[in-house]
């Protein structure tokens, strides 16, 4: 149901540096840097996204100088299979192995990764290969400067590129979060009881926030650096699971309602445990505020483990369920 993105490097994911390009001029003094060129650092400090107008062409050395990436003027983007780079970056850290066959001595073997006239890259100029800070750095600091080569219409460009540690998060989003969560289990166990509708609600109810807040960060990203379908597939998995439940409940269904729940919650809980970095990390990937990114992350997940709880607690509850149809069908004394 999502637009495929090009065969791309792991996406952005919670950081504590930002990085940014400060500066880019060509290296002969006697020429300009060509109109219309973009340059920016996407993810914090994860990819370097460049954009050209139609009709422009590119390309990007690798790291030992061999062709790496090309745009050309119709807007098809390649990549050098038999380059290092192209499998090095693959990983934010370059923790890949590399392959028998990359030579980049060799000529090129092309491969079609996109027709946009756009591409990014993780390039690990950019960014510390090392998630621990270094030694004695402060946040505010710049930790890295660096410079990438970039060709655009024969101009041959310095992209330089400054990257700053940032302070950690606050714990308070995280904390206002765990209390909304508890508050609104508390809510529901007061006016729901044990009613297995109460606990399908709730499920729906944290599959819907977080298939919001995965699906502003996926929104966030640009296609060409890959966004996880994961952040936005797995909530919604939640949600519809939890919806189904809802259903069934109100048909008498309890069982199959209670399974719907767990699923759910499942779901959800998973989701949260993928996203647990964001409150460690001082920056996320998305167009959330940071911290209603953590309260909202936060009160899911305590919800989700109420859900998955809770509708345990009812499978394995003896005799009939409150609110279920095997109760209501029972002869009143």
């Amino acid at each position: 149901m999502l637009p495929a993105g090009v065969a791309s490097a792991d996406p952005a994911g919670p950081t504590d540096y930002e990085a940014r390009v400060v500066g880019v001029a060509p290296t002969d003094p006697a020429a300009t840097v060509p109109s219309g060129v973009g340059l920016t650092v996407e993810g914090h400090d994860s990819f370097l996204w460049l954009r050209l107008p139609p009709g422009m062409t590119a390309g990007v050395p690798g790291y030992d100088g061999e062709p790496y990436l090309r745009i050309d003027a119709d807007g098809s983007v390649h990549r050098n299979r038999l380059s290092w780079s192209t499998w090095y970056n693959e990983d934010r850290y370059g923790e890949v192995e590399r392959p028998d066959f990359v030579d980049p001595a060799a000529s090129p073997d092309w491969e079609l990764i996109d027709d946009d006239s756009s591409v990014a890259w993780h390039d690990h100029r950019i960014h510390l290969m090392d998630p621990v800070p270094p030694i004695g750095a402060e946040p505010g600091d710049v930790v890295l400067t660096s410079v990438v080569p970039v060709t655009v219409d024969g101009v041959d460009l310095e992209v330089r590129v400054e990257t700053t540690l940032v302070a950690g998060p606050s714990a308070r989003p995280m904390l206002g979060g765990l209390m909304i969560g508890v508050a609104v289990v508390a809510a529901f166990v007061v006016f729901g009881g044990r009613r297995i509708g109460g606990v399908t609600v709730m499920a729906s109810t944290a599959g819907l926030v977080a298939l919001v807040v995965g699906g502003v960060q996926y929104l966030s990203q640009p296609i060409d650096t890959g966004p996880d379908r994961l952040w936005v597939a797995v909530p919604l998995a939640g949600l519809l699971a939890g919806l189904t439940g809802v259903v069934l409940e109100r048909s008498g269904r309890w069982f199959w309602a209670t399974g719907s729940a767990v699923v759910a919650g499942a779901m959800v809980g998973w989701w949260f445990l993928g996203r647990w970095s964001v409150f460690t990390s001082a920056l996320i990937p998305t167009a959330l505020p940071g911290s209603v990114d953590r309260l909202s992350t936060a009160a899911v997940g305590v919800v989700a483990a109420a859900v998955v709880i809770g509708s345990i607690g009812v499978l394995v509850r003896p005799g009939p369920v409150p609110g279920s149809a095997d109760e209501r069908s029972e002869p009143v004394a």
